[in-house]
């Protein structure tokens, strides 16, 4: 039994994905009471399981991953068989959860030069900030809190957008 490994690669938290091993006897003499299992975590067996090969024949066991949170996960999939031929292989995996964009700014209200510092509050997997000061100023960093200087007096709406690798969401504030 030769099935490899899979890697899930990022998925939102709360949603799933799926993926096959191929497990192929690599023998000429007939595989009997195939079983995959996996202990417990974000990682199950879909179907496939158990089965039985002809020999040099081959089928597929479909796993899926379902993270319920941000982090990430590893398990192995365990492969055995009535008469031969076991294989132990890994599963891995990211949870990521998408981005809500929340944030404060202090002092709102004041006499120019205004030094404003904005702090995110946003939730989520954030992996960049894009901030439009509303005043033809903007900036890109992955720093939760930072100082803009209002040079001019005005009113000026501010936009934060939080980007993931599960999706982006933006919150405009006056």
């Amino acid at each position: 039994v030769s099935p490899g490994s899979i890697n899930f690669g990022t998925v939102a938290a709360g949603s799933n994905v799926q993926a096959s091993f191929t497990v192929t006897n690599t023998a000429g003499a007939a595989l009997t009471n195939g079983l995959a299992s996996v202990s417990g975590g974000p990682f199950t067996i879909l179907s496939g399981s158990p089965f039985n090969l002809a020999g040099f024949g081959s089928t597929n066991v479909v796993v899926r991953f379902t993270p319920a949170s941000s982090g990430a996960f590893s398990n192995v999939v365990i492969f055995t068989t009535g008469n031969d031929g076991n294989s132990t292989n890994p599963v891995t995996g990211t949870g990521a959860i998408v981005p809500a964009a929340n944030f404060t700014g202090t002092p709102t209200i004041g006499l120019k030069p205004l030094a404003v510092t904005f702090t995110d509050t946003s939730i989520g997997t954030i992996t960049n900030r894009f901030w439009d000061f509303g005043d033809g100023f903007t900036t890109n960093t992955t720093a939760t809190s930072l100082t803009h200087d209002y040079v001019n007096a005005s009113t000026n709406t501010v936009l934060l957008t939080v980007t993931g690798p599960v999706g982006s969401n933006s919150l405009t504030r006056a």
